[in-house]
């Protein structure tokens, strides 16, 4: 058993594995109460961490923001855009992942971003059909939606008291905020893809608590170290 820990200690590095062990540490209880917390979908009460099971796009949208910053830290520019446009194409939010490869003009990454996000949209048009697509879109966009509690404009309305009509363009400020932050720590890879999860979880008016899944994401440059001269450098910026 010694030796295995030797062996593993110095494959990783002593200092990735302090790291590691320190987020489990500080992180792992509150991670664990929501992967247990009772989450209520379709009228059942289940584990986040089975959601996905019944529909639940947080767990699929987790795993793939994961992909991305694995892919884009290992130089696998095509792989991680094919993932950033996988999850857009499940939900909207994640057209952020988009900016946070644009920004360092990661352009392979990039393409493979739009031509998923072309290719799954034809194969969606041609299977659901326009009308579906369309209130697809509207629904996305926030159309007759009430914001819900843990989103920007119910905390701007709840604890600021704005009127309804200037909260509700917390969102789109918020999201404009935090692409602007983004790019502002483009020379920072991790914390500019921590800031990208965020702007995924809060650019929408509806938050619900299974939403925060996502957060496992935002720690993942953390877990998984880029290897030097892997992920995309600013150009010229």
């Amino acid at each position: 058993m010694e030796h295995l820990l030797a062996a593993f200690l110095a494959a990783v590095g002593r200092r990735w594995t302090l790291g590691g062990l320190l987020v489990i540490l500080a992180l792992g209880w509150p991670l664990m109460l929501l992967l247990a917390m009772p989450y209520p979908y379709l009228g059942y009460q289940s584990p986040m961490s089975t959601t996905a099971l019944s529909g639940n796009l947080d767990g699929y949208l987790t795993g793939l923001s994961l992909l991305v910053w694995w892919a884009s830290s290992r130089g696998r520019s095509r792989l991680a855009g094919a993932a950033a446009g996988l999850a857009a194409v499940l939900k909207l939010g994640p057209v952020a992942l988009a900016w946070w490869l644009v920004v360092p003009r990661d352009w392979p990454a990039v393409r493979a971003f739009v031509a998923t996000v072309v290719i799954l949209g034809i194969v969606g048009l041609l299977g659901a059909g326009l009308d579906a697509n369309l209130a697809y879109v509207r629904l996305a966009l926030g159309a007759a939606i009430t914001s819900t509690p843990l989103s920007v404009p119910w905390m701007l309305q709840t604890w600021l008291g704005l009127p309804q009509p200037v909260a509700n363009l917390g969102t789109i400020v918020a999201t404009i905020v935090g692409f602007g932050v983004v790019y502002a720590t483009r020379r920072q890879a991790r914390l500019s893809f921590l800031v990208t999860i965020l702007v995924v979880i809060y650019c929408s008016p509806v938050v619900m608590v299974g939403n925060f899944a996502m957060l496992l994401a935002a720690l993942s440059p953390w877990a998984v170290p880029a290897r030097p001269g892997q992920v995309a450098e600013p150009v010229g910026l």
